[in-house]
């Protein structure tokens, strides 16, 4: 069972979620490789929740891969990069 918490966060931020997909993939584009951390501030957010599970989305879509892994300069954990996937013509 879903907590009802969650189920109200969800609710709070879906109407935003294909804007948000928008704005990663815009970020990555402009960017290049990104850990979840820097599209978060790239973004201006604070809450890595508020990127981290559509960037997640993205990867599952086929829109953003798993680029390589880094060392995150805040945690200094082993994390990943994504970037924007390559378009077949």
């Amino acid at each position: 069972m879903i907590h009802q918490n969650s189920v109200d966060s969800f609710d709070a931020v879906k109407p935003d979620i294909p804007t948000r997909h928008v704005e990663i993939v815009r970020v990555l584009a402009d960017r290049g490789p990104l850990t979840d951390r820097e599209v978060c501030e790239a973004l201006g957010f604070r809450d890595m929740n508020h990127v981290r599970p559509r960037i997640t989305e993205l990867v599952e879509r086929g829109q953003v891969v798993e680029f390589d892994s880094v060392r995150c300069r805040v945690t200094n954990r082993t994390v990943r990069r994504v970037a924007k996937a390559v378009e077949e013509k």
